[in-house]
């Protein structure tokens, strides 16, 4: 038997005895899209940049607290029919953009949670490489959204780019 979801983030199975609660109507689905960088964009090695995202249809607020009240509680929708919850950018490193084996998802290069996408993410630099970010939607409970149909286009967006030593 699987141990109890209790709030506090598992690393064994577990069950989580919460209902999926409150689905918004097919035309409140959130979606995101990067505008920087964008799909095979170079960024300087060891180089601050800015990452930005759009989202639309999201209540968004701050996210509960992971560490005491991950999955506690159902999605729920804020007055306007919109899941309230935040975002979730992670940056991956890859062996190359035409890399087909599975990534590690324990192991990132960058992870935030984001509430407002009209605030840059800055980064501190990536080493050279190839990198993969993306950003998915979640509840306010950290549990991906739940749209009420199963045919709709994907919530979530990912860029590859490339950082390169300057050669200046």
């Amino acid at each position: 038997m699987s141990q109890l979801t209790n709030g506090a983030q598992q690393q064994g199975q577990s069950c989580n005895p919460t209902p999926m609660g409150q689905l918004p109507s097919s035309d409140a689905i959130p979606s995101t899209k990067f505008s920087q960088p964008l799909n095979d964009d170079t960024i300087q090695e060891n180089t601050p940049f800015n990452i930005s995202f759009t989202g639309s249809n999201l209540g968004a607020s701050p996210p509960v607290n992971s560490l005491t009240n991950f999955l506690a509680a159902p999605q729920q929708l804020n007055s306007n029919g919109l899941i309230i919850g935040h975002y979730h950018l992670v940056v991956e490193s890859l062996t190359s953009f035409s890399e087909t084996a599975f990534t590690n998802p324990s192991q990132f290069s960058f992870f935030k949670e984001v509430f407002d996408p009209t605030v840059p993410t800055q980064m501190s630099g990536l080493s050279a490489g190839f990198y993969r970010a993306s950003v998915s939607v979640h509840a306010a409970n950290h549990q991906p959204i739940i749209p009420p149909v199963s045919q709709h286009g994907s919530t979530g967006d990912a860029v590859y780019v490339r950082s390169l030593l300057s050669l200046n």
